[in-house]
């Protein structure tokens, strides 16, 4: 899991592999780049999924790491109203693959967490 493959442009994850992580919002929010976004028309294609879920990605921070991670766009709205910067999450994050150079995990679902 979470492998990139030497040689390959793309390597899409059909297994449903889920995860419920802690992480902190940074404020910073943006549209999905380029290349993560061909990533994720790919992965929905591949798996008959609605290809725009995914327009904009969420800055948190895990430890001393930061990472961009797609929200599903259902989310954008109460995640704008419920989590400004420096609120502590859960996120329920899904592997779907990865490009040459990333590995990317989606946003299904959020908690926020006491103070």
């Amino acid at each position: 899991m979470a492998t990139i493959v030497k040689g390959a442009d793309y390597t899409i994850e059909a297994g449903d592999v889920k995860f419920a992580v802690p992480a902190t919002y940074t404020g910073e929010r943006r549209e999905i780049e380029k290349v993560r976004r061909e990533l994720l028309r790919r992965w929905s294609k591949t798996l008959h999924h609605p290809v725009d879920v995914f327009q904009h990605e969420i800055q948190v921070r895990a430890g001393n790491d930061s990472y961009w991670l797609p929200l599903q766009n259902p989310l954008l709205q109460p995640f704008i109203q419920e989590a400004p910067a420096g609120t502590r999450l859960r996120l329920f994050i899904m592997y779907i693959g990865a490009n040459a150079e990333d590995r990317l995990f989606v946003v299904n679902e959020f908690q926020v967490l006491p103070k």
